[in-house]
């Protein structure tokens, strides 16, 4: 069903020896926001949980215990708070667990990433695949990955158990990252303007969420060396946009290097400034372009 951005990536461009990779325009902002998952109703499960079972979290055996109430709700948004406040319409303030089911409509091909944040524990399950595992008795904490899915409808479970005082929270999230990767023989860009903000060089959140969604990659594959070309338009001095192209692949090379210690590739951050214009920088349209970032990845 998923295909794990994280490990299953042998499955393609096996025998691809360059590989460059895309990001989409910020012109593309407003379909890709469209892209996101859709979803159902939350329909859920209360159940008291037997004491000696609050530090082992989610065991199948839960959802054989009487219910205590069910929920309907059209998103799933508790924000952290103290159990001395009530936790949205469940009674309890303490060992309880919840259970949703619902359909999750995947609207186009790609990968897509999914968030748990919870106090104390939660799991998200994509047609019966556990896709994100954020259990155990803990603060309110953040975990997230990312799958390669199909275009379609899934069944998607999720659950939520808290175990003591004296806080609780639970929060799920969903975006879509963008197309599968497919091999090409032309280079594809990297949206600068997507990357960065303009006329800075250090990542956007944008650009470190599209960085985590194929980082993973380097791990799985025998990459052995990387070049990142950074390239601006023509605004500017020749100096000063050489410098600007040339920290902006820095920028993504040391966040590579960061992620990706423990594999041994090459990598060199080269700025060329406005020296290689994709296209005439006779518009906006055109400077925006320009403005790009060009990753080879050699086998």
């Amino acid at each position: 069903m998923c295909k794990r951005l994280f490990s299953d990536w042998t499955t393609y461009l096996s025998k691809i020896p360059v590989l460059v990779f895309c990001l989409l325009s910020p012109i593309l902002l407003i379909s890709q926001k469209e892209l996101n998952p859709k979803f159902t109703n939350f329909e859920g499960v209360v159940y008291e949980l037997p004491h000696d079972s609050l530090p082992l979290g989610y065991r199948p055996y839960v959802e054989e215990l009487e219910p205590v109430s069910k929920l309907k709700w059209k998103k799933i948004m508790v924000r952290v708070r103290e159990t001395s406040e009530p936790f949205t319409d469940v009674e309890m303030t303490k060992g309880f667990g919840l259970i949703f089911e619902n359909q999750m409509m995947i609207p186009e091909d790609g990968y897509y990433e999914f968030i748990l944040a919870s106090d104390d524990g939660s799991k998200l399950w994509i047609d019966d695949e556990l896709v994100v595992d954020n259990d155990g008795i803990h603060k309110m904490k953040v975990v997230r990955d990312s799958v390669n899915l199909k275009r379609g409808l899934y069944p998607i479970k999720l659950w939520y158990y808290q175990a003591l005082p004296s806080k609780y929270g639970f929060i799920f999230d969903s975006r879509y990252l963008g197309p599968e990767i497919t091999e090409t023989t032309d280079p594809i860009v990297w949206d600068g303007d997507f990357l960065f903000e303009f006329d800075h060089y250090e990542l956007s959140e944008e650009g470190f969420a599209k960085l985590d969604s194929l980082v993973h990659l380097i791990s799985d594959k025998k990459i052995e060396a990387i070049t990142i070309m950074g390239h601006t338009d023509d605004v500017g001095s020749l100096d000063y946009n050489y410098s600007l192209s040339e920290k902006r692949a820095q920028s993504i090379k040391e966040y590579i290097q960061s992620t990706v210690s423990q594999v041994k590739v090459k990598l060199t951050a080269i700025g060329y400034g406005e020296q290689q214009p994709r296209v005439p920088n006779d518009s906006p349209i055109n400077r925006a372009k320009n403005r790009r970032v060009e990753l080879l990845l050699n086998q």
